[in-house]
């Protein structure tokens, strides 16, 4: 199984852009991961949700329906893309994956002949991967520290979740910046377009 999520913009197809647009309004505020498979003429393939808050997973079944489709689900903690998200679009082919939150939606879509999209190449997935690891790396430093001080009461537990939602910020930011300077090295188009 595979699935999209994680801790935590227009496809320019225009058969879909109504659809779309209806369901991220529907799901952007949830608090649990929604998933829906669009294809180019706006037509609901599936959708599918695990009522957890992180992530939805896909059967072998679903997956063989992704390729040249749209996937856009919701993201409950506000931030861009994981790993598991833009290795879905990778791999699985899809045209299109969107994350609705509550200010907007990120979207990344392949170019119209990009070669990475056409070979499934994995490239694009595993660079973020390691970007993701080395930023993680950094805030896990951060995170421990404050666990320390939590756990020994030199901090209190508001405290604690403040520094925590301040160091999942800094880390979608990073996130955000690295896909603003990568995807298009790799074929990709990444987009985030705000609530009118």
């Amino acid at each position: 199984m595979n699935r999209v999520g994680g801790r935590g913009a227009s496809s320019g197809l225009a058969g879909s852009q109504s659809v779309l647009k209806n369901i991220e309004n529907k799901i952007c505020r949830d608090t649990v991961e929604t998933a829906y498979l669009v294809d180019t003429n706006g037509n609901i393939i599936f959708s599918k949700s695990d009522n957890m808050n992180s992530c939805v997973s896909f059967s072998y079944e679903q997956l063989k329906m992704f390729e040249g489709n749209i996937i856009t689900h919701n993201h409950p903690s506000g931030t861009t893309f994981s790993y598991e998200d833009v290795s879905l679009l990778t791999c699985h082919k899809c045209k299109e994956i969107r994350a609705a939150t509550s200010s907007g939606t990120f979207s990344l879509m392949v170019y119209k002949n990009s070669k990475n999209y056409k070979e499934g190449n994995l490239d694009f997935a595993i660079a973020y991967k390691i970007s993701m690891e080395l930023n993680i790396t950094v805030t896990d430093i951060e995170y421990e520290k404050m666990q320390r001080d939590y756990d020994s009461g030199q901090i209190s537990r508001e405290d604690f979740q403040n520094g925590c939602d301040l160091l999942n910020n800094q880390l979608s930011d990073i996130r955000n910046q690295w896909l603003e300077e990568n995807a298009h090295k790799y074929g990709y188009i990444y987009k985030f377009q705000k609530w009118r």
